[in-house]
């Protein structure tokens, strides 16, 4: 309606001619598996923009690192 409250007032009409999309996930392995799969990403086809690595270090230098990570990805509407 007329409310001038109303979310979609608020927003505004999207006139972008791409959509995005963030992931949030999480994976575990050693340092040189993570900077492979890194560069993995950085080869795929699709736009990727790395937002965010953040890690945890195991006590045990033999087990695995945690490692957060957060992509956005586009694609055009």
């Amino acid at each position: 309606g007329n409310d001038p409250n109303s979310e979609k007032d608020l927003i505004g009409k999207d006139d972008s001619l791409y959509g995005t999309l963030t992931l949030d996930f999480s994976i575990s392995g050693f340092y040189p598996a993570f900077v492979a799969f890194i560069s993995d990403l950085e080869r795929s086809l699709r736009i990727v923009d790395i937002d965010e690595i953040t890690f945890s270090s195991p006590d045990d230098e033999r087990a695995f690192t945690q490692y957060g990570v957060r992509i956005k990805t586009y694609w055009l509407k």
